[in-house]
């Protein structure tokens, strides 16, 4: 699991970044760091026990990468293509994803609670045990994809597609949802309301 290790600088609150004593606000070469942390993804190397959060990352091709147990929160990410991945056990929380692709990822045990995502497209995916407890989705796919015990509890979801999926003990209890489809999917499987 990564480090939980704070920022060296008297009065920061925030974790360093893996590599460093410093979180990437006070690093003295912070997008030098932040590039290192993006370069393993981009190579496909396997990365884990990875820490990095606060950075803005954008027009990077991860694709095929491989992550495990890593903490990627409260970042943003911008036009950055994941497609083809395997992540599990690692957190996005309060993080911001804009125009993202997702496509065909695999993505275990994930956290990506109070995250933001406009046009991004997840589909053809395995999602699989993952908390999307309060995201605000816009104009996302989630089409093709198995959402088996995913939990879009008090989620607010508009435009967002979910065709032909499985939502096998997906949960979407307190949801907030506009202009959302399931067309095709087993939304008799999943939970709308407590019982």
């Amino acid at each position: 699991m990564f480090s939980f290790k704070g920022c060296t600088t008297t009065g920061c609150t925030r974790i360093a970044v893996t590599g460093s004593d410093h979180c990437l606000k006070h690093a003295q070469s912070p997008d030098e760091l932040r590039d290192a942390v993006i370069r393993s993804l981009e190579h496909h190397e396997i990365v884990g026990s990875v820490s990095m959060t606060h950075a803005l990352i954008r027009d990077h091709n991860m694709s095929g990468s491989r992550m495990y147990a890593s903490n990627m929160a409260s970042n943003v990410y911008v036009d950055c293509d994941f497609s083809e991945s395997f992540v599990q056990l690692s957190f996005f929380d309060f993080s911001k994803f804009i125009r993202c692709r997702f496509t065909d990822i695999t993505l275990k045990y994930c956290v990506f609670a109070g995250s933001e995502f406009t046009s991004c497209d997840f589909s053809g995916s395995d999602i699989l045990h993952c908390n999307f407890l309060g995201i605000n989705a816009v104009d996302c796919s989630f089409d093709d994809s198995d959402l088996y015990f995913s939990n879009f509890t008090n989620a607010s979801l508009s435009s967002v597609t979910f065709r032909d999926c499985n939502l096998t003990k997906s949960y979407f209890v307190g949801s907030e949802r506009s202009e959302v489809n399931f067309k095709y999917s087993n939304y008799e499987e999943a939970v709308f309301t407590r019982t």
